[in-house]
Protein backbone atom coordinates (compact mmCIF):
# COMPACT_ATOMS: atom_id res chain seq x y z
CA UNK A 1 0.00 0.00 0.00
CA UNK A 2 1.18 3.58 -0.62
CA UNK A 3 2.24 5.68 2.37
CA UNK A 4 -0.70 8.03 2.59
CA UNK A 5 -0.49 11.58 3.84
CA UNK A 6 -3.25 13.22 5.84
CA UNK A 7 -4.44 16.73 6.58
CA UNK A 8 -6.42 17.81 9.62
CA UNK A 9 -8.93 20.39 10.86
CA UNK A 10 -9.27 21.09 14.59
CA UNK A 11 -12.21 23.21 15.81
CA UNK A 12 -11.83 25.04 19.12
CA UNK A 13 -12.66 28.21 21.06
CA UNK A 14 -10.96 30.26 23.80
CA UNK A 15 -9.32 32.95 21.68
CA UNK A 16 -10.74 36.22 20.42
CA UNK A 17 -9.78 35.87 16.74
CA UNK A 18 -7.41 34.10 14.33
CA UNK A 19 -4.82 36.91 14.47
CA UNK A 20 -4.38 36.62 18.24
CA UNK A 21 -4.21 32.84 18.12
CA UNK A 22 -1.73 33.04 15.25
CA UNK A 23 0.51 35.35 17.31
CA UNK A 24 0.51 32.84 20.19
CA UNK A 25 1.49 29.97 17.91
CA UNK A 26 4.14 31.93 16.04
CA UNK A 27 5.63 32.84 19.38
CA UNK A 28 5.93 29.13 20.06
CA UNK A 29 7.87 28.64 16.81
CA UNK A 30 5.16 27.43 14.43
CA UNK A 31 4.81 28.54 10.80
CA UNK A 32 1.17 29.67 11.03
CA UNK A 33 -0.87 32.02 8.86
CA UNK A 34 -4.41 33.26 9.48
CA UNK A 35 -7.53 34.24 7.54
CA UNK A 36 -10.40 36.33 8.84
CA UNK A 37 -12.97 34.25 6.98
CA UNK A 38 -13.85 30.62 6.44
CA UNK A 39 -12.41 28.95 3.34
CA UNK A 40 -11.81 25.41 2.17
CA UNK A 41 -8.23 26.16 1.20
CA UNK A 42 -5.08 24.64 2.72
CA UNK A 43 -2.31 26.79 4.20
CA UNK A 44 -0.44 28.88 1.66
CA UNK A 45 3.08 28.02 0.53
CA UNK A 46 5.62 28.64 3.26
CA UNK A 47 3.21 27.85 6.09
CA UNK A 48 2.50 24.55 7.83
CA UNK A 49 -0.77 25.61 9.47
CA UNK A 50 -3.64 28.00 8.89
CA UNK A 51 -6.05 29.53 11.41
CA UNK A 52 -9.36 30.89 10.22
CA UNK A 53 -12.86 31.67 11.40
CA UNK A 54 -15.20 28.70 11.14
CA UNK A 55 -18.27 28.94 8.93
CA UNK A 56 -20.27 32.00 10.16
CA UNK A 57 -23.40 31.05 12.02
CA UNK A 58 -22.61 27.34 11.97
CA UNK A 59 -20.45 27.01 15.04
CA UNK A 60 -20.56 30.10 17.22
CA UNK A 61 -19.39 28.10 20.23
CA UNK A 62 -16.17 27.04 18.43
CA UNK A 63 -15.43 29.83 15.98
CA UNK A 64 -11.81 28.95 15.15
CA UNK A 65 -10.43 26.20 12.99
CA UNK A 66 -6.82 25.09 12.66
CA UNK A 67 -5.86 23.44 9.35
CA UNK A 68 -2.68 21.53 8.65
CA UNK A 69 -0.83 20.88 5.41
CA UNK A 70 -0.58 17.34 4.08
CA UNK A 71 1.62 15.52 6.58
CA UNK A 72 3.07 12.07 7.21
CA UNK A 73 3.69 10.16 10.47
CA UNK A 74 7.01 11.94 10.95
CA UNK A 75 5.14 15.22 11.50
CA UNK A 76 3.08 14.05 14.47
CA UNK A 77 5.58 15.33 17.10
CA UNK A 78 5.13 18.80 15.64
CA UNK A 79 1.32 18.45 15.75
CA UNK A 80 1.60 17.30 19.36
CA UNK A 81 3.59 20.42 20.30
CA UNK A 82 1.10 22.64 18.48
CA UNK A 83 -1.95 21.16 20.25
CA UNK A 84 -0.15 21.48 23.57
CA UNK A 85 0.56 25.15 22.83
CA UNK A 86 -3.11 25.73 22.03
CA UNK A 87 -4.25 24.19 25.30
CA UNK A 88 -1.70 26.13 27.32
CA UNK A 89 -2.89 29.28 25.57
CA UNK A 90 -6.49 28.70 26.63
CA UNK A 91 -8.08 26.76 23.77
CA UNK A 92 -11.24 24.84 24.72
CA UNK A 93 -13.63 22.35 23.11
CA UNK A 94 -16.92 20.68 24.01
CA UNK A 95 -19.24 18.15 22.35
CA UNK A 96 -20.13 20.64 19.58
CA UNK A 97 -16.58 20.85 18.25
CA UNK A 98 -15.34 18.67 15.39
CA UNK A 99 -12.12 17.09 14.23
CA UNK A 100 -11.90 16.29 10.51
CA UNK A 101 -9.28 14.05 8.87
CA UNK A 102 -8.54 13.95 5.13
CA UNK A 103 -6.73 10.94 3.68
CA UNK A 104 -5.14 11.12 0.23
CA UNK A 105 -6.32 8.35 -2.12
CA UNK A 106 -4.77 8.84 -5.59
CA UNK A 107 -4.69 5.05 -6.02
CA UNK A 108 -8.48 4.84 -5.76
CA UNK A 109 -8.67 6.07 -9.35
CA UNK A 110 -6.85 2.93 -10.48
CA UNK A 111 -9.86 0.85 -9.45
CA UNK A 112 -13.28 2.38 -8.63
CA UNK A 113 -14.08 -0.85 -6.78
CA UNK A 114 -11.91 0.46 -3.93
CA UNK A 115 -14.41 3.23 -3.21
CA UNK A 116 -17.24 0.69 -3.36
CA UNK A 117 -15.41 -1.52 -0.88
CA UNK A 118 -14.88 1.41 1.51
CA UNK A 119 -18.51 2.50 1.18
CA UNK A 120 -19.69 -1.03 1.99
CA UNK A 121 -17.45 -1.15 5.06
CA UNK A 122 -18.85 2.19 6.25
CA UNK A 123 -22.42 1.18 5.46
CA UNK A 124 -22.08 -1.98 7.55
CA UNK A 125 -20.34 -0.40 10.56
CA UNK A 126 -21.38 3.26 10.56
CA UNK A 127 -23.59 2.89 13.64
CA UNK A 128 -20.55 1.39 15.41
CA UNK A 129 -18.39 4.30 14.24
CA UNK A 130 -20.87 6.70 15.79
CA UNK A 131 -20.26 4.92 19.06
CA UNK A 132 -16.67 6.14 18.89
CA UNK A 133 -16.95 9.80 17.98
CA UNK A 134 -18.26 11.59 21.12
CA UNK A 135 -20.35 13.92 19.02
CA UNK A 136 -24.13 13.62 18.97
CA UNK A 137 -24.54 16.81 16.96
CA UNK A 138 -22.52 15.30 14.11
CA UNK A 139 -24.92 12.44 13.45
CA UNK A 140 -25.07 12.38 9.65
CA UNK A 141 -25.29 9.13 7.76
CA UNK A 142 -22.69 8.79 5.01
CA UNK A 143 -23.77 5.83 2.94
CA UNK A 144 -27.23 4.62 1.96
CA UNK A 145 -28.18 1.79 -0.37
CA UNK A 146 -28.88 4.05 -3.41
CA UNK A 147 -25.41 5.55 -3.00
CA UNK A 148 -23.85 2.09 -2.93
CA UNK A 149 -25.67 1.24 -6.15
CA UNK A 150 -24.42 4.39 -7.88
CA UNK A 151 -20.84 3.70 -6.78
CA UNK A 152 -21.11 0.11 -8.05
CA UNK A 153 -22.04 1.48 -11.49
CA UNK A 154 -18.82 3.54 -11.80
CA UNK A 155 -16.61 2.10 -14.52
CA UNK A 156 -14.35 4.99 -15.54
CA UNK A 157 -12.55 7.94 -13.96
CA UNK A 158 -15.26 10.22 -15.37
CA UNK A 159 -18.01 8.13 -13.72
CA UNK A 160 -16.08 8.36 -10.49
CA UNK A 161 -15.71 12.15 -10.60
CA UNK A 162 -19.32 12.75 -11.65
CA UNK A 163 -20.58 10.73 -8.70
CA UNK A 164 -18.29 12.55 -6.25
CA UNK A 165 -19.31 15.95 -7.64
CA UNK A 166 -22.99 15.19 -7.11
CA UNK A 167 -22.74 14.29 -3.43
CA UNK A 168 -22.79 16.58 -0.41
CA UNK A 169 -19.77 17.26 1.80
CA UNK A 170 -21.91 17.26 4.97
CA UNK A 171 -21.46 13.53 5.56
CA UNK A 172 -19.38 11.46 7.91
CA UNK A 173 -17.48 10.15 4.86
CA UNK A 174 -17.16 13.06 2.42
CA UNK A 175 -16.02 12.01 -1.08
CA UNK A 176 -16.31 15.39 -2.82
CA UNK A 177 -12.52 15.78 -2.62
CA UNK A 178 -11.90 12.92 -5.05
CA UNK A 179 -11.70 15.46 -7.87
CA UNK A 180 -9.28 17.78 -6.06
CA UNK A 181 -5.66 18.35 -7.04
CA UNK A 182 -4.78 15.87 -4.29
CA UNK A 183 -7.60 13.29 -4.47
CA UNK A 184 -8.79 12.59 -0.94
CA UNK A 185 -11.62 11.39 1.27
CA UNK A 186 -12.57 13.45 4.31
CA UNK A 187 -13.80 11.73 7.46
CA UNK A 188 -16.01 14.12 9.45
CA UNK A 189 -17.51 11.89 12.16
CA UNK A 190 -15.12 12.65 14.99
CA UNK A 191 -15.87 15.02 17.84
CA UNK A 192 -13.35 17.73 18.65
CA UNK A 193 -10.11 16.94 20.44
CA UNK A 194 -6.87 18.66 21.36
CA UNK A 195 -5.38 15.40 22.62
CA UNK A 196 -2.65 14.38 20.14
CA UNK A 197 -2.82 10.71 21.17
CA UNK A 198 -6.54 10.62 20.48
CA UNK A 199 -6.10 12.45 17.18
CA UNK A 200 -3.34 10.10 16.05
CA UNK A 201 -5.28 6.97 17.05
CA UNK A 202 -8.32 8.20 15.10
CA UNK A 203 -6.18 9.07 12.08
CA UNK A 204 -4.58 5.63 12.12
CA UNK A 205 -8.04 4.04 12.17
CA UNK A 206 -9.12 6.08 9.12
CA UNK A 207 -5.90 5.14 7.32
CA UNK A 208 -6.46 1.47 8.14
CA UNK A 209 -10.00 1.63 6.73
CA UNK A 210 -8.78 3.18 3.48
CA UNK A 211 -5.95 0.64 3.11
CA UNK A 212 -8.25 -2.29 3.91
CA UNK A 213 -10.71 -1.19 1.21
CA UNK A 214 -7.87 -0.72 -1.29
CA UNK A 215 -6.71 -4.30 -0.80
CA UNK A 216 -9.96 -6.18 -0.13
CA UNK A 217 -13.37 -6.12 -1.80
CA UNK A 218 -15.61 -5.83 1.25
CA UNK A 219 -18.86 -7.77 0.71
CA UNK A 220 -22.26 -6.13 0.84
CA UNK A 221 -23.70 -6.75 4.31
CA UNK A 222 -26.61 -5.32 6.33
CA UNK A 223 -26.11 -2.58 8.92
CA UNK A 224 -24.65 -3.77 12.20
CA UNK A 225 -26.22 -2.59 15.44
CA UNK A 226 -23.84 -0.67 17.70
CA UNK A 227 -22.73 -3.47 20.05
CA UNK A 228 -19.40 -4.48 21.61
CA UNK A 229 -19.35 -7.55 19.35
CA UNK A 230 -19.78 -5.41 16.24
CA UNK A 231 -17.02 -3.10 17.48
CA UNK A 232 -14.68 -6.11 17.80
CA UNK A 233 -15.52 -7.19 14.25
CA UNK A 234 -15.00 -3.70 12.86
CA UNK A 235 -11.64 -3.18 14.57
CA UNK A 236 -10.44 -6.61 13.40
CA UNK A 237 -10.97 -5.46 9.80
CA UNK A 238 -9.65 -1.92 10.32
CA UNK A 239 -6.31 -2.70 11.88
CA UNK A 240 -7.25 -3.25 15.50
CA UNK A 241 -6.68 -0.80 18.35
CA UNK A 242 -3.05 -1.17 19.42
CA UNK A 243 -3.05 1.85 21.75
CA UNK A 244 -6.49 1.21 23.29
CA UNK A 245 -7.50 4.82 22.59
CA UNK A 246 -10.25 3.90 20.14
CA UNK A 247 -12.02 1.31 22.29
CA UNK A 248 -11.68 3.44 25.40
CA UNK A 249 -14.13 6.01 24.08
CA UNK A 250 -16.78 3.63 22.76
CA UNK A 251 -20.34 4.07 23.98
CA UNK A 252 -23.35 1.99 23.02
CA UNK A 253 -25.82 4.83 22.37
CA UNK A 254 -24.18 8.19 21.72
CA UNK A 255 -26.89 9.28 19.30
CA UNK A 256 -30.10 11.09 20.16
CA UNK A 257 -33.37 9.19 20.81
CA UNK A 258 -34.59 10.49 17.45
CA UNK A 259 -31.88 8.47 15.72
CA UNK A 260 -31.69 5.53 18.08
CA UNK A 261 -34.25 3.42 16.23
CA UNK A 262 -32.18 3.85 13.06
CA UNK A 263 -29.10 2.76 15.01
CA UNK A 264 -30.66 -0.55 16.08
CA UNK A 265 -32.97 -1.23 13.13
CA UNK A 266 -32.16 1.00 10.17
CA UNK A 267 -34.82 1.09 7.46
CA UNK A 268 -34.58 -1.53 4.74
CA UNK A 269 -33.75 -0.19 1.28
CA UNK A 270 -36.45 -0.38 -1.35
CA UNK A 271 -36.32 -3.19 -3.87
CA UNK A 272 -38.55 -4.05 -6.86
CA UNK A 273 -41.46 -6.37 -6.14
CA UNK A 274 -41.13 -10.12 -6.68
CA UNK A 275 -43.27 -10.08 -9.88
CA UNK A 276 -41.15 -7.22 -11.26
CA UNK A 277 -37.93 -9.13 -10.57
CA UNK A 278 -39.28 -12.30 -12.21
CA UNK A 279 -40.37 -10.28 -15.25
CA UNK A 280 -36.92 -8.65 -15.50
CA UNK A 281 -35.20 -12.03 -15.32
CA UNK A 282 -37.45 -13.39 -18.07
CA UNK A 283 -36.79 -10.36 -20.27
CA UNK A 284 -33.05 -10.87 -19.86
CA UNK A 285 -33.30 -14.50 -20.98
CA UNK A 286 -35.35 -13.58 -24.06
CA UNK A 287 -32.94 -10.80 -24.94
CA UNK A 288 -29.71 -12.79 -24.64
CA UNK A 289 -30.81 -16.33 -25.55
CA UNK A 290 -33.51 -15.70 -28.18
CA UNK A 291 -32.80 -12.30 -29.69
CA UNK A 292 -29.06 -12.72 -29.10
CA UNK A 293 -28.48 -9.08 -28.12
CA UNK A 294 -26.71 -7.41 -25.17
CA UNK A 295 -24.49 -10.48 -24.79
CA UNK A 296 -20.99 -10.27 -23.31
CA UNK A 297 -18.20 -11.95 -25.22
CA UNK A 298 -16.97 -15.39 -24.19
CA UNK A 299 -13.94 -13.96 -22.39
CA UNK A 300 -16.06 -11.71 -20.17
CA UNK A 301 -18.58 -14.51 -19.65
CA UNK A 302 -15.87 -16.88 -18.43
CA UNK A 303 -14.35 -14.19 -16.19
CA UNK A 304 -17.71 -13.57 -14.54
CA UNK A 305 -18.33 -17.25 -13.89
CA UNK A 306 -14.81 -17.64 -12.48
CA UNK A 307 -15.64 -14.96 -9.92
CA UNK A 308 -18.88 -16.76 -9.07
CA UNK A 309 -17.08 -20.08 -8.69
CA UNK A 310 -14.86 -18.55 -6.01
CA UNK A 311 -17.70 -16.77 -4.22
CA UNK A 312 -18.78 -18.40 -0.91
CA UNK A 313 -22.38 -17.30 -1.49
CA UNK A 314 -22.79 -19.13 -4.82
CA UNK A 315 -24.70 -22.41 -5.05
CA UNK A 316 -22.70 -24.97 -7.03
CA UNK A 317 -24.02 -27.80 -9.20
CA UNK A 318 -21.68 -30.51 -10.46
CA UNK A 319 -18.81 -28.34 -9.24
CA UNK A 320 -19.86 -25.33 -11.32
CA UNK A 321 -21.52 -22.08 -10.24
CA UNK A 322 -25.26 -22.61 -10.63
CA UNK A 323 -27.23 -19.99 -8.69
CA UNK A 324 -26.44 -16.73 -6.88
CA UNK A 325 -27.41 -17.90 -3.40
CA UNK A 326 -30.37 -20.10 -2.36
CA UNK A 327 -33.31 -18.85 -4.37
CA UNK A 328 -35.87 -18.49 -1.57
CA UNK A 329 -33.53 -16.63 0.76
CA UNK A 330 -32.27 -14.44 -2.09
CA UNK A 331 -35.74 -13.41 -3.23
CA UNK A 332 -36.77 -12.51 0.32
CA UNK A 333 -33.76 -10.30 1.01
CA UNK A 334 -34.18 -6.56 0.70
CA UNK A 335 -31.07 -5.48 -1.17
CA UNK A 336 -29.04 -8.40 0.15
CA UNK A 337 -25.81 -9.92 -1.02
CA UNK A 338 -27.35 -12.51 -3.40
CA UNK A 339 -30.01 -12.35 -6.12
CA UNK A 340 -30.99 -16.01 -6.66
CA UNK A 341 -30.42 -15.83 -10.44
CA UNK A 342 -29.18 -18.69 -12.60
CA UNK A 343 -25.60 -17.64 -13.09
CA UNK A 344 -24.98 -18.98 -16.60
CA UNK A 345 -27.92 -16.92 -17.84
CA UNK A 346 -27.26 -13.76 -15.86
CA UNK A 347 -23.51 -13.74 -16.57
CA UNK A 348 -24.20 -13.64 -20.32
CA UNK A 349 -26.25 -10.40 -20.09
CA UNK A 350 -24.11 -7.31 -20.62
CA UNK A 351 -26.54 -5.12 -18.66
CA UNK A 352 -26.51 -7.28 -15.52
CA UNK A 353 -24.18 -6.81 -12.54
CA UNK A 354 -23.06 -8.85 -9.55
CA UNK A 355 -25.04 -7.75 -6.45
CA UNK A 356 -21.74 -7.63 -4.55
CA UNK A 357 -19.90 -5.70 -7.27
CA UNK A 358 -17.38 -8.49 -7.86
CA UNK A 359 -17.70 -8.94 -11.61
CA UNK A 360 -15.07 -7.28 -13.79
CA UNK A 361 -16.44 -4.84 -16.37
CA UNK A 362 -17.13 -6.45 -19.76
CA UNK A 363 -14.58 -5.98 -22.53
CA UNK A 364 -15.84 -3.05 -24.69
CA UNK A 365 -16.50 -3.79 -28.35
CA UNK A 366 -13.76 -1.42 -29.48
CA UNK A 367 -11.27 -3.21 -27.22
CA UNK A 368 -11.61 -6.54 -28.96
CA UNK A 369 -9.35 -7.76 -31.72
Amino acid sequence: MPTRKTSHEFEFAGFADPARTCAVLRGAGFAVMHRDRYTRQPPEAGFDYCLELDAPGRNAAHPLELKTHWIGPESWPDVERLLDALERGGATIDHRAAYHVRVEVPDYFDDPARLLSLARLVYQYEWVIYGLVHREAAYMSSVQMPGLQRISECRTREDFLNHAANTTRARGMNITGLGAAIPHIEFRWRGGTLDPAEAQAWTNLMLAMVDYAAGTMHPQRPREANTPEALDAFLSLAGGDPTGRIRKGHTIHPVSPRHRSRDIAPPKPARPSLPARIAAAGASVVKTQVLRIDRVDDESFAARLAVCAACPDAVLKDGKPHRCGPIYAAWKQEGGATCGCLLELKARDKTQACPQGKWPPPVPDEGRL
